[in-house]
């Protein structure tokens, strides 16, 4: 998958191929720090659904983004200062109750979900950082970033697939299927948070992706008819806490305040 993503970037920017790595080999630091966070989130996500449960890793994710961009965005004022730290609270209150309420199989371990979710968070987050700060110095676009994006892995992935002689059973039968998958689980999702992190900015964006387990309780619970009351409470203090917060912090903005106050006049 990661090649055919790979592949297809790189066909898209046809035009642009030289730039693109020219300018890889003057920004390779940042380029490999980006690559690092992509690595080690993808070990984390390969790991967790095997070792716990996937509402648990995926909720501990997007709570630990949205709280590393509360507290490296910039504070406005006091105000805005007490806010976001109340949001945090509440979001690492959402982690207690996960730790402590989530109904678990006996052979998944909660704790092991927490840790991968928690390090899934903090490395999507500098992921973010690191390309930003990639495409803002390149002036690449989303698409550009994603023609490299992936090297790195399938190069790390093919030497261990070399060294441990693990066999590699695949037919053409199965290309269709691979081809699909790419697409709708890898290549359009990349390409549109790419798109989110070079148009909101990393911290607005962190923030904003706590609301994904939340759409994904509710197209589960439509799916199987059944509410889990643990998942619906999580869930609910989620977007109550983003909702509120961001509300607040919007009527609070002084920037906002002035212009309302000189429309008034």
């Amino acid at each position: 998958m990661s090649i055919i993503a790979t592949i297809w970037f790189n066909l898209i920017n046809y035009k642009n191929l030289k730039s693109i790595y020219t300018n890889f080999l003057r920004n390779k630091r940042i380029f490999l720090m980006l690559s690092s966070m992509v690595g080690l989130n993808w070990l984390c996500s390969i790991f967790a659904p095997h070792k716990s449960d996937p509402f648990i890793y995926l909720s501990a994710t997007f709570i630990v983004m949205a709280i590393c961009g509360l507290v490296f965005k910039p504070k406005k004022s006091k105000i805005h200062f007490y806010i976001e730290w109340i949001s945090i609270i509440l979001l690492i209150s959402c982690m207690l109750l996960l730790r402590y309420n989530y109904a678990i199989h006996h052979t998944k371990d909660i704790d092991i979900g927490l840790i991968l979710g928690t390090s899934a968070g903090i490395t999507s987050y500098y992921y973010a950082v690191f390309s930003e700060k990639y495409s803002r110095l390149n002036s690449f676009s989303s698409s550009q970033i994603l023609a490299l994006r992936f090297w790195p892995l399938i190069i790390v992935l093919g030497c261990y697939i070399f060294i441990l002689h693990i066999p590699i059973s695949f037919t053409w039968n199965m290309f269709s299927v691979l081809l699909l998958m790419s697409f709708l689980t890898l290549i359009i999702p990349v390409f549109f948070l790419q798109q989110a992190i070079i148009r909101m900015k990393t911290n607005n964006l962190s923030f904003m992706l706590a609301m994904t387990p939340v759409i994904t309780f509710i197209i589960y619970t439509v799916s199987i008819w059944k509410l889990n009351w643990t998942n619906f409470v999580i869930c609910l203090l989620i977007t109550l806490t983003l909702i509120i917060s961001k509300l607040i912090l919007t009527v609070l903005n002084p920037h906002d305040i002035f212009k309302r106050k000189q429309r008034l006049e």
